[in-house]
């Protein structure tokens, strides 16, 4: 390594590391490798890509690995798209690791051949239920079974009543106990009335432990199915009368 080469990577900028790069006419590959270590050492994503971007012959497939392990998910994502020779999945682990749902849409949507099922691995941890809703509906043929799982963890009424809705391929019965463990009485009654073949007893059962007599009636108001209507009009009555057990105060 020659002097100078020492002595701008003893600065540990990696701004002057990568002007220092661009005014060389002819480096060598060992004075590149030297150069992209030091990136790697002090592992700021912009830099990275940055120097994997403009200048010729950089070590590509070093600097995968030097972006992977940074925790810039941006430039990840940007390095992936950008970056000819990239290993793609590599970088979608990456920016799985990170978890920002934002970066994990965008590498999926925008980077060619993205590994979608890692990715949605990543966006199932994420536990963000309209992230999860988001990649399910905006991505082709996404695996259904990891999604739902994030969208269950999700504890998302909201998030669950719309997957079940727009995703075709997944379990209404799971995402019907999902919604019921809620205890979100709105959207239990919003998965009744809009998701087809959704397990109204199951929902009539959930919706009956919860001390919400508006939307315990509302339940029952909206369901044709006759049994169900008796259930919850027996229970509601139950639930809303004083016990006789318990002690009276006056």
């Amino acid at each position: 390594m020659n002097k100078k080469l020492k002595e701008v990577i003893a600065t540990r900028s990696p701004n002057l590391i990568c002007i220092y790069a661009e005014s060389l006419t002819e480096p060598t590959q060992k004075e590149l490798e030297n150069i992209a270590w030091a990136l790697a050492q002090i592992g700021e994503g912009q830099y990275i890509y940055y120097f994997a971007e403009k200048i010729p012959n950089a070590p590509i497939e070093f600097l995968t690995n030097a972006m992977a392990n940074t925790d810039d998910s941006f430039y990840i994502v940007e390095f992936a798209k950008n970056i000819k020779g990239a290993d793609i999945e590599v970088l979608a682990k990456a920016v799985s690791r990170i978890g920002d749902e934002t970066d994990i849409l965008k590498f999926a949507k925008n980077v060619e051949n993205a590994p979608i099922d890692i990715l949605a691995e990543g966006i199932a941890n994420t536990r963000n239920g309209k992230a999860i809703h988001a990649f399910a509906t905006w991505i082709k043929n996404p695996p259904i079974a990891i999604l739902e799982r994030g969208i269950v963890e999700s504890c998302d009424a909201e998030s669950i009543c719309s997957f079940a809705r727009d995703v075709q391929g997944s379990s209404i019965e799971n995402l019907a106990v999902a919604v019921a463990k809620t205890g979100n009485g709105k959207f239990i009654n919003y998965f009744a009335e809009n998701i087809p073949k959704a397990p109204t007893y199951r929902l009539a059962i959930a919706m009956a432990e919860l001390d919400d007599e508006y939307e315990i009636q509302r339940f029952s108001q909206n369901t044709m199915h006759i049994p169900v209507k008796e259930f919850l009009r027996t229970y509601s009555t139950r639930l809303f009368e004083p016990d006789e057990d318990e002690d009276c105060l006056f």
